[in-house]
């Protein structure tokens, strides 16, 4: 028989002097094997506060060829838990009072792994990233 544990712990809340409050939600993706499941992979979804701020964080699912499912029962059938990551980060939505900013995330596959090349932003009239990234090859 087994038995479900945590593994991991996420923050939740974080409580300030004159009732300031920062709320961390997250989203838990499940994976099921025979009568069993367990949660595979959890991603940060928003960070909001009591002033109606909040961080969206969007996420897009990645090709099969960038990550391995792992194999899920030993050889005594025991269920082994592994993380597996099967989206990468699309973009984040900064919302104010007074302002929505939307940051894109801009991706190139190298050798099957994703690498983050630039960052934009959406509502900007300039074309240019606001930040842009390059890695170097090492044999």
């Amino acid at each position: 028989y087994q038995k479900r544990y945590p593994v991991r712990w996420h923050l939740k809340e974080i409580h300030g002097y004159e009732a300031e409050k920062i709320t961390y939600n997250y989203e838990n993706v499940q994976r099921q094997v025979g009568n069993e499941s367990f949660t595979q992979s959890v991603y940060l979804k928003s960070i909001s506060d009591n002033y109606n701020s909040t961080v969206q964080f969007n996420y897009e699912k990645k090709f099969l060829e960038e990550y391995q499912e792992p194999i899920l029962n030993d050889g005594d059938g025991n269920l082994k838990l592994s993380s597996t990551f099967g989206q990468y980060l699309k973009n984040i939505i900064i919302t104010t009072r007074v302002n929505i900013q939307t940051i894109e995330f801009k991706y190139q596959l190298q050798n099957q792994i994703r690498q983050l090349v630039a960052l934009s932003q959406l509502e900007d009239t300039d074309q240019d990233p606001i930040l842009a990234f390059s890695y170097k090859d090492y044999d």
